[in-house]
């Protein structure tokens, strides 16, 4: 890898994952879902830059998955969003509310579970992709995030199933829930009463999410040192071999 490139590929590198730490960290928080999303496509760039660099088209690979999916995920939830509005206000006269509400949660974790099988091969390959760097750099925190992310994707795989089973069994309940919930004058009791049992359903997704997004962070943290790494440390390609002396005439 040639110096001037490898240090350019470790800063942008750095910035990338930084910025995915903090989105996700910020995810929850409206408006700020940019940061993640500024992150991922940079990550792209970079996996890019290094697929070209070391001429690998898996790095390649991983690169153009990242941007393409990113893109994907932000462009199809605006379009399912208004698509469901619409849904809803066509079929609202037909279905009482608790109908509404659960024929709108079916629709939600259709669209979920088609997002799952465009993203999770994404994060496979990233995941490979970080094992391979950190083999190939000899550095040791950027394959210990490749088994991270693994580790995140199967806990997310197990939390997707057992989110999805949870919520088509308590669908109706969902919406009583909810029903009982948008009226007005709710005490705080009968609010514990209702939510409390409903939310127990959820305890096991629910922690395994949490447990997801705690490694998820850690992960982007240390590819962020990682890539660091990248930049600071001198690549032995670059350093020429001193040619040999010749030998003494005969």
């Amino acid at each position: 890898m040639v110096e001037g490139r490898r240090s350019t590929i470790g800063v942008l590198g750095l910035i990338a994952y930084l910025l995915l730490a903090i989105g996700v960290i910020l995810s929850l928080i409206p408006y700020v879902g940019f940061i993640a999303m500024a992150g991922m496509i940079l990550a792209g760039v970079v996996w890019i830059m290094l697929g070209l660099e070391e001429k690998d088209k898996f790095y390649l690979i991983a690169g153009a998955m990242l941007v393409a999916v990113i893109i994907i995920v932000y462009a199809s939830a605006y379009i399912w969003f208004y698509s469901l509005m619409s849904y809803a206000i066509q079929v609202a006269p037909e279905k009482s509310p608790e109908e509404l509400i659960a024929s709108v949660l079916e629709q939600a974790v259709t669209y979920v579970a088609v997002l799952a099988l465009i993203i999770w091969p994404m994060e496979a390959v990233h995941s490979i992709a970080h094992i391979r760097l950190g083999k190939t750099e000899d550095i040791g925190v950027l394959k210990f995030s490749g088994y991270t992310r693994i580790a995140v994707l199967l806990l997310n795989i197990v939390a997707a199933i057992t989110l999805t089973q949870a919520l088509l069994d308590n669908k109706y309940e969902i919406a009583r829930t909810l029903k009982e919930l948008a009226k007005q004058n709710v005490s705080q009791q009968e609010l514990s009463q209702q939510l409390i049992p409903l939310i127990s359903k959820f305890t096991l997704p629910l922690s395994l999410g949490l447990i997801a997004l705690i490694l998820s962070i850690a992960a982007n943290i240390m590819s962020a040192i990682g890539f660091n790494k990248i930049r600071a440390t001198p690549s032995t390609t670059s350093i020429e071999e001193k040619p040999k002396p010749l030998p003494p005439p005969p």
